[in-house]
C-alpha cells in the first residue's frame, strides 16, 4: 500500500480549515492531538498547518504554543505569499498582546 503524504497533508489542512470555519475548536484540538502531520511535504502545506494549529491553540488559550506555531508559519512562508504572511503576523501580534508582551515594530 502506497502512502500518499501530500494527499494526507492536504486533507488534514482542509479538515482543520473546516473545523475552524464552523467554530468546532474542541474537535479541531482533538484532531490535532491524535494525528501526526506527515513530514517531507511542501512548505505551503506545512505553513497552512502551522497557521491553523496556531489559531486552534490561541482559541484554547495556549498562547505560548500558538505564538510558536504562528512564528513558524511566518518563517516558512514563501516571500511571494505576502497576504498569508500579513494574516499570520496579525494573529501573532494579537497572541503576543494576549500574553502581555509588546510586539516589536
Amino acid at each position: 500500500m502506497k502512502n500518499d503524504e501530500i494527499g494526507q497533508a492536504t486533507i488534514m489542512n482542509a479538515l482543520l480549515r473546516n473545523f475552524i470555519s464552523e467554530n468546532h475548536i474542541e474537535a479541531a484540538h482533538n484532531f490535532v492531538s491524535k494525528t501526526n502531520f506527515p513530514t517531507g511535504i511542501s512548505n505551503n502545506e506545512e505553513c497552512k498547518y502551522f497557521f491553523y494549529t496556531g489559531k486552534i491553540y490561541a482559541s484554547g488559550m495556549d498562547y505560548h504554543e500558538a505564538l510558536r506555531r504562528l512564528n513558524q508559519a511566518i518563517r516558512k512562508a514563501p516571500d511571494c505569499a505576502l497576504g498569508f504572511k500579513v494574516q499570520c503576523q496579525r494573529h501573532a501580534i494579537v497572541v503576543e498582546l494576549l500574553l502581555g508582551d509588546i510586539p516589536s515594530r
